[in-house]
């Protein structure tokens, strides 16, 4: 599995584990350290978290693997991410988070991370969720301090829409990643301008819920035209699942796209990995494509 450059000094796995549901695999310190191995056996090196994710509780777990085997740290790299604040005023079920994106909030939360992870550095760090009251020119500030620092190495954004790139681009010039939902039935970034945007602004592309966040298989049944072309296709790659077929038509552009893998089990991560090697067409591409939105290509 190749590495993806991110800058001249700087790479990262092209198949990431993500820690998303991680509380709920109620894993000892040894199970994850153990996981932890595994994963960099199969050449797995980075890891995404975020400060909110298992309430908080995903990286201090992990933060518990690294502090059992020092050795794993400078093995890795870990992302995490900031903004988000749970809400314990939440009214009507309406308000269960909401976003501060202020220089101080985010010196805060790294600080924080940094506790829970038990580390020294945080490789990147992401601004998790557009903040309609985002002053990028304080984010950029808080970005410009945290590298200073050595607290943080390098900075990037996530669910970002072109306006918003552009505006963190401007303040921020060094931003270099934005972590976007992408699967072959999530084809929002392909419609709206963000990965051409990426490209033009030499950013990469982390992909979170490749698989449907769990539930693609369910809505596969709901999309049947997908379905019979996945398999037709499957059989034509001659791979043992569709799900490398997924994988694969994620790997396929140009930009490197950086699947987010979120399971535990080892079988299940190595089906994105072993995709990795796999070369789909550019007619297979384009056939997923058009029978996940369900109409032809003009």
């Amino acid at each position: 599995m190749k590495r993806i450059a991110i800058t001249k000094q700087f790479s990262m796995s092209q198949i990431a584990h993500g820690y998303w549901r991680a509380t709920s695999w109620n894993y000892s310190t040894e199970e994850y350290v153990q996981l932890i191995k595994d994963l960099i056996a199969l050449g797995i090196t980075t890891f995404d978290h975020a400060n909110i994710y298992g309430d908080k509780q995903a990286e201090a777990q992990f933060g518990e693997a690294l502090k059992a085997d020092p050795t794993l740290r400078s093995q890795i790299e870990i992302v995490t991410k900031c903004g988000i604040v749970k809400n314990s005023n939440n009214i009507n079920g309406l308000t269960p988070s909401y976003y501060d994106t202020s220089y101080d909030h985010i010196i805060q939360n790294v600080n924080e991370s940094l506790s829970r992870l038990q580390t020294d550095y945080i490789d990147v760090l992401l601004i998790h969720r557009v903040d309609h009251l985002m002053d990028y020119s304080e984010v950029a500030r808080a970005f410009s301090d945290l590298r200073r620092t050595g607290k943080v190495r390098y900075f990037g954004v996530s669910n970002f829409l072109v306006p918003q790139l552009d505006a963190i681009k401007k303040a921020y010039p060094e931003a270099v990643i934005n972590q976007i939902q992408l699967s072959v039935d999530h084809l929002e970034h392909y419609q709206n301008g963000v990965i051409e945007k990426m490209a033009q602004a030499n950013m990469k592309a982390m992909a979170y819920s490749p698989l449907g966040g769990g539930k693609m298989f369910k809505d596969l049944e709901y999309k049947p035209l997908l379905k019979e072309c996945l398999e037709k296709i499957r059989q034509e790659l001659n791979v043992e699942t569709i799900e490398h077929v997924m994988y694969a038509w994620i790997l396929k552009h140009p930009l490197n796209i950086m699947p987010i893998v979120g399971s535990r089990h080892l079988e299940r991560v190595k089906i994105a990995v072993e995709a990795t090697d796999i070369t789909m067409s550019n007619q297979q591409f384009y056939e997923i494509f058009a029978h996940s939105q369900e109409k032809a290509l003009p």
